[in-house]
């Protein structure tokens, strides 16, 4: 099974946690089409495996924002995908 091409970026996000008041600060580190890796900019609250999530990533060279919804698959320490 190969795994997606991963393509290297660093944007501000914000990911909303469904069923929660959480929104957390992050960073994009990587995007792929199944896929991305995030660093969470505080571990007050960590998002677990399965949670839903809906993503907004601000993409600064075009100046707008882009949202969708997420399943959280794995999380390890400040990183989750």
């Amino acid at each position: 099974c190969m795994s997606a091409k991963r393509y290297f970026t660093k944007e501000a996000a914000t990911l909303s946690v469904y069923g929660t008041s959480a929104s957390l600060n992050a960073d994009m580190i990587n995007l792929s089409q199944t896929g991305a890796l995030f660093t969470l900019a505080n571990l007050k609250f960590k998002p677990h495996k399965g949670d839903l999530l809906n993503i907004t990533v601000e993409l600064k060279e075009i100046s707008k924002k882009h949202s969708v919804d997420a399943e959280v698959v794995w999380v390890n320490g400040p990183e989750i995908g």
